[in-house]
């Protein structure tokens, strides 16, 4: 018997019908030309498919992801600002030289007075 299957791709989220899937099957009897000629006839058959659409999808991503955040922020609060701005002061001391000669990190040292004119 031939058959002939329609899927129905359903939406659980927002309850709607996207899209529908025809395949058909023939038996052994007959080639796919003449589907539904044999003896046997056709059988039709229906299968509803649950899916999750793309918008369904990006919006419950979105609502992840804002909940992630909300719940890393009262787990974690950011830090305060009296200990940024003591790491400011701290990078200003270290900033705060002379100016006429600075170490680097490759343990170099350069100075205004070592670079040549053009």
């Amino acid at each position: 018997m031939c058959e002939q299957v329609t899927t129905i791709r359903h939406c659980t989220t927002c309850r709607q019908y996207k899209s529908q899937i025809i395949r058909n099957i023939n038996c052994d009897k007959v080639s796919i030309y003449k589907l539904g000629l044999c003896r046997n006839g056709m059988s039709y058959r229906d299968v509803i498919e649950d899916i999750e659409c793309i918008d369904c999808y990006t919006k419950r991503e979105r609502e992840v992801e804002a909940d992630r955040k909300r719940r890393w922020l009262a787990a974690w609060p950011e830090a305060e600002p009296e200990v940024e701005n003591e790491k400011k002061d701290e990078d200003k001391e270290e900033k705060e030289d002379d100016g006429a000669s600075v170490a680097t990190d490759d343990m170099t040292v350069n100075s205004e007075e070592s670079w040549n004119v053009i």
